[in-house]
């Protein structure tokens, strides 16, 4: 039995995120509400976002899947070593040039164009 916020949102009084590495311990971080709080799914969200970026940091050139556990506990999970640029085949270029975030200060003027009609 879960408890909802008023508009119907689910709450939770913890969270856990375990990360494997590639070598050495694995690593758990709790988060439990204060009494009489809840943690929202948008307070779950940044907190992912914030292992995330730890992880990024701490381990720049491994790749980690992130596996849900539940509603609120999450894995992260060393997939192996990053490809360099130069590792890639042609066709995964492709893919990270089509998932690559356009750039706003340059490149097409189309992207230009578009960009500054979001401005106006």
């Amino acid at each position: 039995m879960g408890v909802f916020s008023k508009d119907g949102a689910r709450l939770y009084k913890r969270m856990q995120i375990k990360i494997f590495p590639p070598a050495g311990k694995t690593r758990t971080f709790k988060l439990r509400a204060p009494a009489g709080k809840w943690l929202t799914a948008e307070t779950i969200e940044k907190q992912l976002e914030q292992a995330v970026e730890g992880i990024e940091k701490a381990f720049p050139r491994h790749e980690f899947r992130l596996v849900p556990i539940g509603p609120a506990a999450f894995n992260f999970v060393c997939a192996g070593e990053r490809k360099i640029d130069s590792e890639l085949t042609t066709a995964e270029r492709e893919v990270v040039k089509s998932t690559s975030l356009p750039s706003t200060t340059g490149g097409s003027t189309e992207g230009s164009a578009q960009a500054s009609a979001a401005l106006a």
